[in-house]
Parts: C-alpha cells; structure tokens; sequence
C-alpha cells in the first residue's frame, strides 16, 4: 500500500503554489483562508489529512509571500547589485544566477535569487560561491518564474570576494579536475566533468543535442544517483575499516554535504541531499525508511526555504522521476520478470518507471517522445555510476597526486566514452523519435496514459482493477499509436518530392531549406535544435552542401552547433565569434555582394551587407535563389531577407534591379520596419514569415500582413501552418504542403535555468546597431514590446507547445497558389496578437 499521508499535503501546497505564484497578491489570502481552515478541522479533530493539507499550503504560501520582492524597493535606473554566485555559471551564454544581498545602499529582508542575462566577465568569470557586483537594470521577473528578478547588465561582472572556506576548496577542485580532463580524447573527456560535477561547459551543442535525443541527458545532471553513489561508497568503505555504525552515517553525511558544495546545490541536488539524509537520519535512529515520504519531506522543506522552485523544471523533473522511480520500480519489475530474466526486468523498469512519470511534463519541453530512451538507458546508465566514482577520485587527487589523477581521469573517460558513444547511435537511429504534440490535450492524453500504466501496474494481479487498467489502456494506446503513425505517415506521404524551398517551423526565429538537383542549402538555423532536427529529418535532409548565416542573433544561428560535422561550406555575414569555427565546415565563405554559387540547377546571389557594415541586423545576408544558366522552368525564385530593416531594404532597391519573385522571405519576421516599395517591386506571390505563435513581440504585425496581401503575396506563415514546403505544379502555380501549427514562442516555461543562450557569441553590442523593441539574440533577448522582461528563450532548451488541439502536426494535401485567383485575408487568430511591436510604422503606399 503506497504511503501518501506526506504526498498528499505535499502535492497539494506544491500544486497551490504554481497556480498562486503567477498571481502573487492572491498569496496572503490564500495563506489565511488555509491556515483559519486547517486549524477549525484540527480543532474539531476531523479530516486530519485534509487538515494536514491545508497546514501544508498555508506555510507554503505565507513563505512566498513573505520572500516576494516589493516593487517599490527596485529602483527604476540602472544600478550596483552585490551578490553570490549560485550554482555554475555558463561564460558561453552569460547567464549566471546571483542570490543578491545588496540592492544599491538598501539590504533586501530576504536574498533575492535572480537571473542575470548576457553578462560579461571582468578580470575573471566568477564561478560558484563566488562574491560579484554588477551593474545593470533590475525588473521583476513574470510572475510565477523561478526567479524573483531579472538583471541585465550594463557593466562587465567583477569579482568582490572569490569563493572562500569550503567554497573557495570546492571551486579549486573544479578547476583543477577541468585541467586534469582537458588532455582526454574525444567525446569521453568533454562529457566526463558533466558525469562527475554537472559541468558541461566542454560539451559540444552535437553531442549535447545527442544525449537529449537519447533521453541521456539527465546522466550530466548530477542528483539522486550521484549523491546515493557517494553514500554508499562512504558507507562501505567505513564499514570495511570497522567505523561504529553511527559513526558511519554521521560520516556518510558530511560527505554528502561537501559533494553537494563541490557540485553546487542545484535543485536536483538539494531534493537528492534532503532526501538521503532524512533517510541516513532514519536509518540511525532504526526507523524504516519509505520512499514517497523521503520525496514528500524534501519537496515541503525545500519551497519553504525556496517557493520558486515550485516552478523550476528541473525541480519538478527531479521530484516526478524519483517518485515514478520508489513507487513504480518495485511492481514494474515484477510485471516484467514474468517475460524476460529478473537482472533484465529490473533493468528494464528502471528508466521506464522514471520516464512514465515525466513524460506529461517533458512535452512542455519537448513535443515529442524519444522512442529510443528506454534501451539507451539501459545500455548506458551501467557505466554512469563507474565514470561517476572513479571520476571523483580523480578530482580529490589531484591537489596532492597529480600524475595519479591523470590516470585515473582516463580510465574514467572510457565508461564516459561508451555514454557519448551509445547517445549518439540512438540519437540517429531512423524513427527514433516520435511526434505527439505539446497541447492541453497532448499533455492531457499522456497523463492519462500514465495514469492507466501506473494503476496497471499497481494493482493486485488478481483484482479486477488491473484487468479494467489493462483493458483501458490498450483500448487507448492501440487507436492513438494508429492515429500518431497514420499522421506521421501520411504527412510523408503528402510531402511533394519535387519541393525546392521550404520553412521549417523553429518557433520565433528563421531556418530556410532551398533545395535543387539534390543539393541543398539551409538559410539560418532557429534556435532550437530539437526542432531544427526535427524539420530535417522530415524532409530526410543528413547532411547540408551550404549553410548560410545571415547575422548572429540566437534566433538564426543558436541551433547551429548541432549541425557540427554536417556542413559543406559556411556562407557568413560580418561576425561570427566562435559559431562558425564550432561547425567544422570544409571551407569558410564570407559574404560579397554580387558574387553567387551554384546549388544544383539554381544560382544563389548575395546582395548584401556592403562591405563595411556593422555586424547585427542591418549587416543581415540577403541572398536571391533563381535558375543557373541551365535549369528547369520550374525553379522557384525568392529573395531571402533575413532581419534587414526598412531603411536597408530600401539602400537595397536602390543597389539591385529586382522583379517579380515566387517567394520573398518576409524580414524580420513580419515586424513594421519593411520597406512597402520594395514589396511591391518584389511581387511575391507566396511571403514566408517564421514567427512562433503568441510570441511577445506581436509579429507579424498587422500593417506587414496587409502589405504582403495588398502586393499579391499568401501569407505563409509556421505559427499558423508549421512546416511548410513549396513546389511548382504542372499549370505553373505554387503547390503548397502545410504541417500545420505546432510550435509556440514564449510558452509558458517554468524554469530559465533550462533556456537556451539568450544571445549568440558575435552579436552587435554597439549602442544604436538594433531596435531594442524587436531585437532578437541581441543584448535585450527578451524584451518584450513593451520592455517588461520576457522568459529567455531555450537552448535548450524547450519553449514548445501546440496551438493545434490535435496530436501532432497534420498533413495538407498540395494545392496550387496562382497569382491571378483571389485570395481571403489571412486573419490573425485573437490568442497570436499579443502587444503591438514599436517598431518604425510602415509608409504609406
């Protein structure tokens, strides 16, 4: 019988938080209505559970409400904050986090955990427990985030205090174990301090993406397996030397604890912490120890001392998987023994147990099941725990052995080798993933199936409940896995094998696919690389002849380290930084104008920047796709835009003879700064625009909408049709193949931590080069319209989610697009408005 009388309080003040959180004044409230209600039940000493329920949310909520920063104690001009560092920062994104203890001359009642985006280092990249000031703008964060405030920084972050005491011990050894691991080879080196310590720095965006794609990911996020690893080696080498018992377990925890500092108290770290010493606690003083009540325990201690992590992700991936993990494993093997060998069976139920609990919540991230997760995980979590183990040896001998730690490290880079080695076969197993959606009804049908799983499972094999369990869940699985392959199926089936252009559906950011006489060439990459592999495997696309990477803002090149290995030839605009040598590309183009390349039957030109333009929006490669000297009639022609703005869209006229095109690639995703006299000299007939739906810049903007139409152009649009891909038919149309809906911009995330970069190395950082109020991966990544602070965006990390209420995306059958015939307006959903961009108001015509 499963013990919830610890689950059920704690579920429900963890549940009150999440819907309260976002509504901070309803806290007090909610406080006191469930503090006067559980104290009336105690009294009358009936429904003590229910009782216990709201005693639990009452102190929740009083916690959050008394640590919610006042928003006349920040002050409105850029000013000096002081703080520490929490947790490891990331110098690829500039992303750190900051429990800040000084607000200009004030001393905030509470630390204030806050989220500070694109800093720069000073003398030194601080890392953890690490004292900083910076200067820069405070601002709430949105409601309901993990964070109290967002800082953006002005001024570079210097260092006040290094990490002292057993800080400044723990920071050392992460710099001494990075050294000792810089020398090993290959994919084992870079992805071993991510197995021991959580530091992935060294990891590659391809083998990154690899290890999400697998379901490996959670392997470099140390928690639960990491910190049961260390107590168990501390318990047994105790007992080995004789130590008295309690002595062992008082060991066991001061062990645990300078883990926890070495590898910083990230949330999973402190749900894993909490729970083995209640357990270690337990266990001295001869009590039983039960694992939904350990889970329970640590989750209510730790939104007292931190409500925001009701929030947080990785919080709630870490609580989801270990609960799925002590009340799923048990029974699952069980089951599973009756077909295959019990080593096998507990195997087995392992990492089905943890992904049945998370897979509801992992659609938020990612709308899409890993079909290859369970066996990746079987392969490799056996060599998880030896990397782990001797990795750590490695890290605490090198201060005082460091020709012994070399050693060691290698022979711990050979399990962390075999992990890199099976996430990336699984990750490119044909079908390895499967598409389900990330909708409320999505998210709806998964949970079911969970539920029906877990009552399956739990159920006395001889009770009626688990036949009726069964029963259900096939009668559910059976029609959805028919429909999922019957959609997927058919949206190959229905794609035009002649396709020449397409657009992928990246959310709020751009990637172009122009293909011709089997060569293709990817105009710009999104952000993020789940969709972007996604989109290319669709169209079965492996490896890329030309990649072109009209400027570097994160929402046209954060994707692209993923496509390490895979490219050709780079076509590069001014800027770059480190993305363009992390690709390894053959060869290195910069961007002329004038000059052109062959891509099988079609020639592409480079009409701009001019030379000396100023790397960002204005210096975007704008490319024209038309027909080489020998080709088809049918090749399309377009002229891809990239971000240009108004004013240099009209310098471009003014450089370039243009006539009429098949396809323009809207600007900048549909803002207000085009230019209307270059439309209307363009006349497309189909306008690309690569916008994710409900985005916080409210693009595409009515007024560009109505200036595509009023030229000729159907609007195409991947918040409203996905994935699209564009052909000629035989009567000389434009035959248009729509996935459909899918991707969502700035859904609702819980947590930050998880984001991808907010901006990409190479951006504009002059004042001026940008419009702040529709930059993209710039300094003000994030901003929305109206400068309130938006949710980062993801790298990862995902911001997903469907607009669609079907599974998945659907197939379009092919239909032709002719100037001539008259065309409905292409309304905007009211949900997709969202605020007005301020950007420069179109001229008139």
């Amino acid at each position: 019988m499963i013990d919830v009388r610890l689950a059920a309080p704690a579920a429900a003040g963890w549940g009150a938080l999440v819907l309260a959180l976002p509504h901070p004044a309803a806290l007090p409230m909610i406080a006191g209505v469930a503090a006067v209600g559980s104290c009336v039940l105690l009294v009358g000493r009936r429904l003590g559970l229910v009782a216990v329920m709201l005693g639990v949310v009452a102190a929740l909520a009083g916690s959050a409400w008394i640590r919610l920063p006042s928003p006349e104690s920040l002050p409105n001009t850029s000013t000096a904050v002081v703080g520490e560092v929490v947790g490891l920062p990331d110098p690829r994104t500039g992303t750190l986090t900051l429990s800040i203890s000084r607000v200009g001359a004030q001393e905030p009642a509470h630390p204030l955990r806050t989220l500070v985006l694109g800093a720069e280092p000073g003398a030194a990249w601080p890392t953890a427990g690490d004292t900083v000031a910076v200067t820069g703008r405070l601002s709430e964060f949105t409601p309901g985030d993990p964070h109290a405030l967002a800082l953006r920084p002005s001024s570079p972050v210097e260092v006040v205090r290094p990490a002292s005491g057993l800080g400044g011990w723990a920071a050392d050894l992460r710099d001494g174990f990075a050294r000792t691991t810089a020398g090993l080879p290959g994919d084992g080196g870079d992805l071993l301090p991510g197995l021991t310590l959580g530091d992935t720095a060294r990891v590659s965006a391809d083998l990154d993406q690899a290890m999400k794609r697998s379901s490996l990911a959670h392997l470099t996020a140390v928690s639960g397996a990491n910190c049961a690893v260390v107590v168990a080696v501390t318990l047994m080498l105790a007992a080995a030397l004789g130590v008295p018992r309690l002595v062992r377990y008082g060991a066991a925890a001061l062990v645990l604890g300078g883990f926890v500092v070495l590898v910083t108290p990230e949330p999973s770290v402190q749900r894993a912490a909490v729970m083995a010493l209640a357990g270690l606690a337990l266990t001295a003083w001869g009590r039983p120890v039960r694992g939904l009540p350990l889970v329970s325990l640590a989750v209510v201690v730790l939104l007292l001392s931190d409500p925001w992590l009701a929030r947080s992700f990785g919080f709630a991936l870490s609580v989801l998987a270990t609960a799925g993990l002590v009340v799923l494993t048990g029974p699952l093997s069980l089951v599973l023994a009756r077909v295959v060998p019990s080593p096998i069976a507990v195997a087995l139920a392992v990492p089905i147990a943890a992904q049945l609990a998370c897979q509801p919540l992992l659609l938020l991230l990612d709308p899409g099941v890993p079909l290859v997760g369970i066996p990746a995980n079987v392969l490799a979590e056996p060599a998880a725990p030896v990397a782990t183990v001797l990795g750590l040896v490695a890290c605490l001998l090198g201060p005082v052995w460091p020709a012994a730690a070399v050693a060691v490290s290698h022979a711990a880079g050979l399990p962390s080798t075999w992990i890199a080695a099976v996430a990336r076969f699984a990750a490119g197993v044909p079908g390895a993933r499967l598409e389900w959606g990330a909708g409320a009804l999505a998210v709806g049908v998964a949970a079911l199936v969970v539920l029906l799983a877990a009552a399956a499972v739990l159920a006395p094999s001889h009770r009626r409940a688990r036949r009726v369990a069964t029963s259900a869940l096939l009668a559910l699985l059976v029609p959805l896995a028919a429909t999922t392959a019957g959609g997927t199926l058919g949206r190959r089936a229905t794609l035009p094998a002649d396709w020449q252009i397409a657009q992928c559906d990246v959310g709020q950011g751009d990637a172009v696919l122009v293909r011709s006489a089997g060569r293709v060439a990817l105009v710009d990459t999104g952000d993020d690389a789940a969709l972007l592999a996604t989109c290319l495997q669709s169209f079965g696309i492996g490896r890329i002849d030309l990649l072109v990477l009209t400027h570097f803002d994160a929402d046209h090149v954060g994707a692209s380290g993923s496509l390490a290995g895979r490219v050709e030839t780079v076509l590069v605009g001014p800027g770059g930084g480190d993305v363009v040598p992390a690709l390894r590309a053959r060869a290195v183009v910069a961007a002329t104008p004038g000059a052109s390349t062959r891509l099988g039957d079609a020639r592409l030109t480079m009409l701009w920047p001019p030379d000396g333009t100023t790397p960002g929006n204005e210096a975007s490669v704008v490319l024209s796709v038309s027909c080489a000297s020998v080709c088809a009639p049918a090749q399309l022609t377009a002229v891809l835009l990239g971000d240009l703005g108004e004013r240099e869209q009209a310098r471009l006229r003014g450089r370039t003879d243009f006539g009429p095109v098949d396809v323009v690639k809207v600007s900048h995703h549909g803002s207000r700064d085009q230019s209307p006299s270059l439309y209307q000299e363009l006349r497309p007939r189909i306008a690309l625009i690569g916008v994710g739906a409900d985005n916080t810049y409210g693009h595409p903007v009515a007024q560009t909408v109505d200036l595509l139409q009023s030229v000729g152009a159907a609007v195409v649009r991947s918040d409203e049709d996905g994935t699209v891909a564009l052909a000629r038919d035989s009567d000389g149309g434009i035959a248009v193949w729509r996935a459909g809906a899918r991707v969502t911009a700035g859904a609702p995330r819980l947590d930050p931590g998880l984001a991808e970069p907010v901006a990409a190395p190479g951006r504009s950082t002059r004042p001026g080069t940008d419009r702040p109020e529709e930059r993209h991966g710039s300094a003000n990544r994030g901003q929305g319209d109206e400068g309130r602070p938006d949710r980062p965006g993801r790298m990862g990390r995902h911001s997903s989610g469907a607009r669609d209420p079907g599974l998945g995306a659907r197939a379009v059958s092919r239909r032709p697009v002719r100037p001539a015939a008259a065309r409905p307006a292409c309304r905007r959903r009211p949900s997709a408005r969202g605020p007005r961009s301020l950007g420069r108001p179109v001229r008139p015509r």
